[in-house]
Protein backbone atom coordinates (compact mmCIF):
# COMPACT_ATOMS: atom_id res chain seq x y z
CA UNK A 1 0.00 0.00 0.00
CA UNK A 2 1.50 3.40 -0.64
CA UNK A 3 2.06 6.24 2.00
CA UNK A 4 -0.33 9.07 2.83
CA UNK A 5 1.07 12.24 2.05
CA UNK A 6 1.01 14.75 4.60
CA UNK A 7 1.60 18.09 2.24
CA UNK A 8 4.41 20.27 3.98
CA UNK A 9 3.26 23.59 4.68
CA UNK A 10 5.13 26.63 4.49
CA UNK A 11 5.62 29.07 7.38
CA UNK A 12 7.04 32.59 7.21
CA UNK A 13 5.10 33.74 4.09
CA UNK A 14 3.53 36.66 5.98
CA UNK A 15 4.34 40.05 5.82
CA UNK A 16 2.79 41.46 8.92
CA UNK A 17 4.52 38.74 11.02
CA UNK A 18 1.43 37.62 12.93
CA UNK A 19 2.16 34.72 12.88
CA UNK A 20 1.20 31.08 11.21
CA UNK A 21 -1.26 28.64 11.67
CA UNK A 22 -0.54 25.17 11.51
CA UNK A 23 -2.72 22.44 9.72
CA UNK A 24 -3.13 19.40 11.94
CA UNK A 25 -3.64 15.70 10.05
CA UNK A 26 -4.16 12.08 11.49
CA UNK A 27 -1.09 9.88 10.90
CA UNK A 28 -1.54 6.74 8.76
CA UNK A 29 -0.51 4.14 10.70
CA UNK A 30 -1.07 1.57 8.51
CA UNK A 31 0.47 2.67 6.09
CA UNK A 32 2.77 5.19 7.03
CA UNK A 33 3.00 8.89 5.92
CA UNK A 34 5.59 10.75 3.87
CA UNK A 35 6.16 14.65 2.06
CA UNK A 36 8.11 15.53 -0.46
CA UNK A 37 11.57 16.00 0.51
CA UNK A 38 13.57 19.03 -0.21
CA UNK A 39 16.16 18.74 2.88
CA UNK A 40 13.57 21.88 4.64
CA UNK A 41 11.09 19.79 6.65
CA UNK A 42 9.97 19.70 9.78
CA UNK A 43 8.10 16.95 11.06
CA UNK A 44 5.83 18.18 13.94
CA UNK A 45 3.63 15.61 16.16
CA UNK A 46 1.08 15.91 18.84
CA UNK A 47 -0.41 12.73 20.55
CA UNK A 48 -4.01 12.79 21.44
CA UNK A 49 -3.61 9.47 22.58
CA UNK A 50 -4.33 8.18 25.89
CA UNK A 51 -0.97 6.44 25.95
CA UNK A 52 2.56 6.93 24.82
CA UNK A 53 3.22 6.10 21.20
CA UNK A 54 6.39 5.72 18.92
CA UNK A 55 7.31 8.29 16.02
CA UNK A 56 10.13 7.19 13.82
CA UNK A 57 11.63 9.11 10.67
CA UNK A 58 12.42 6.64 8.10
CA UNK A 59 16.18 6.85 6.80
CA UNK A 60 17.05 5.90 3.60
CA UNK A 61 20.77 4.59 2.23
CA UNK A 62 23.15 7.12 1.92
CA UNK A 63 26.23 6.71 -0.75
CA UNK A 64 27.96 4.25 1.64
CA UNK A 65 24.53 2.19 2.34
CA UNK A 66 24.43 3.08 5.40
CA UNK A 67 20.75 3.64 7.30
CA UNK A 68 19.46 4.67 10.97
CA UNK A 69 16.00 5.50 11.66
CA UNK A 70 14.99 8.41 14.31
CA UNK A 71 12.76 6.90 16.31
CA UNK A 72 10.86 8.53 19.67
CA UNK A 73 7.97 7.56 22.18
CA UNK A 74 6.29 10.40 22.44
CA UNK A 75 4.37 10.50 25.82
CA UNK A 76 0.52 11.01 25.99
CA UNK A 77 -0.66 14.59 25.35
CA UNK A 78 2.79 15.37 24.58
CA UNK A 79 4.62 17.27 21.48
CA UNK A 80 7.43 16.57 19.39
CA UNK A 81 9.49 17.87 16.94
CA UNK A 82 12.00 15.98 14.22
CA UNK A 83 14.53 17.33 11.64
CA UNK A 84 14.82 19.33 9.50
CA UNK A 85 16.72 16.02 7.79
CA UNK A 86 19.23 16.50 4.46
CA UNK A 87 18.01 14.49 1.53
CA UNK A 88 20.74 12.17 1.56
CA UNK A 89 20.42 9.39 4.30
CA UNK A 90 16.40 10.69 4.50
CA UNK A 91 14.83 11.17 1.44
CA UNK A 92 13.75 7.83 -0.48
CA UNK A 93 12.66 8.41 -4.28
CA UNK A 94 12.34 12.32 -3.23
CA UNK A 95 10.04 11.54 -0.01
CA UNK A 96 10.62 12.18 3.67
CA UNK A 97 8.96 9.12 5.50
CA UNK A 98 7.60 8.80 8.54
CA UNK A 99 5.54 6.15 11.01
CA UNK A 100 3.05 6.74 13.42
CA UNK A 101 1.96 3.97 16.02
CA UNK A 102 -1.34 4.93 15.99
CA UNK A 103 -3.64 6.91 14.33
CA UNK A 104 -4.35 9.42 17.18
CA UNK A 105 -0.98 11.01 16.87
CA UNK A 106 -1.63 14.27 14.94
CA UNK A 107 1.08 15.53 12.29
CA UNK A 108 1.60 18.96 11.04
CA UNK A 109 4.92 18.96 8.17
CA UNK A 110 6.78 22.13 8.02
CA UNK A 111 9.06 23.81 5.17
CA UNK A 112 11.13 26.27 6.23
CA UNK A 113 11.60 28.69 3.52
CA UNK A 114 14.10 28.45 0.77
CA UNK A 115 16.34 31.44 2.39
CA UNK A 116 17.09 29.46 5.44
CA UNK A 117 20.33 28.21 5.91
CA UNK A 118 20.49 26.03 8.64
CA UNK A 119 23.20 27.87 10.35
Amino acid sequence: MARTEIAAQVLGGSLDYTGDTLTWEAADSSNGNDTASTGRELILVRNDDAGASLVTIVSAPDHLGRTKDCSLSVAASAYASFGPYPVTGWSSAGRLEFDAANDNVMVAVVRLPSSWTGK
